[in-house]
């Protein structure tokens, strides 16, 4: 069969968003009957106003499957896009052949491990895969292709990938100046994990009024814990689909606005732009 230059990778990208896609859905159809929320009552002891999760549902461990299906093809794509970029230059690939990714400076030409894996590829590529590397970054470790390798990682070698249902506080109002200042718990992955606490003094002014979101997020074991499940998905897919379209823009003199090589990125699926709410019950 010819040699036709990142068909592998496309396809790899391709198939990643089918399974983005799906879990898109699971996730949008579970959250849409609401089966967690936030229960706001009056504490005896002090007088706050307190709101907690309430966790009746978790993810289903399956949905672990399909998000290192979608990890595992993404980060297969880069390393497809290597091969090809070898085969591009006059040269063979072996089994060293790899798209290298790096949060420590140190660590990218430590014993040669990058320059094994870019063996044959061309100085011009070679260059944009290093500008590419986490380590360019303020926070390298929460760089998304380190992500991806980190979850691509644990999937292959350690354990299922694990999602959670949360709560957290998107924002609140409130009239005039708070007596009191409200103090947010955090994100909320057990039942009642606190969330919110408006003081008694502030709660008697009256005013305030908290709104909630519930989703589903990345397992607190893994990877960036607590992050949207559908943001994190969404924005790995794109910068690997990004880097693969620059990589044939700089080396094949394809546009980047020629998406007719990506015949589905008109159905894309990104995540809402506010997580949906959460049912707030009341209690006196």
């Amino acid at each position: 069969m010819a040699f036709v230059p990142f068909v592998g990778a496309r396809l790899k990208i391709i198939w990643a968003y089918h399974h983005l896609k799906l879990l898109n859905t699971e996730v949008d159809l579970a959250l849409k009957s609401q089966p967690n929320a936030v229960v706001g009552q009056i504490e005896p002891e002090t007088g706050d106003k307190v709101y907690r999760a309430q966790m009746t549902w978790q993810p289903p461990r399956e949905w672990g499957l399909i998000l290192g299906d979608c990890v595992h093809n993404l980060r297969s794509a880069l390393d497809h896009m290597v091969w090809d970029l070898v085969q591009l230059n006059g040269q063979t690939p072996d089994s060293n052949t790899e798209f290298p990714i790096y949060w420590d400076l140190a660590k990218y030409g430590l014993k040669g491990e990058a320059e094994r894996k870019l063996r044959g590829v061309s100085p011009q590529a070679a260059d944009l895969i290093e500008q590419a590397q986490p380590y360019h970054a303020g926070q390298p470790q929460g760089h998304p292709l380190w992500i991806l390798r980190e979850l691509d990682v644990r999937d292959k070698h350690r354990s299922i990938l694990l999602t959670a249902s949360i709560a957290n506080l998107r924002d609140f109002g409130h009239y005039g100046d708070l007596v009191e200042p409200v103090k947010w718990g955090g994100l909320a992955f057990e039942d009642q994990d606190e969330i919110l606490r408006i003081p008694a003094r502030t709660h008697a002014q009256g005013g305030v009024q908290p709104h909630f979101t519930c989703d589903v997020a990345m397992d607190v074991t893994g990877p960036s814990p607590g992050r949207p499940l559908r943001e994190i998905t969404q924005n790995l897919y794109g910068l690997v689909s990004l880097h693969l379209h620059y990589m044939e823009y700089k080396v094949l003199g394809t546009s980047p606005s020629d998406t007719s090589i990506y015949p589905h990125v008109s159905d894309t699926a990104p995540p809402a732009a506010h997580p949906p709410g959460c049912r707030v019950t009341e209690q006196t």
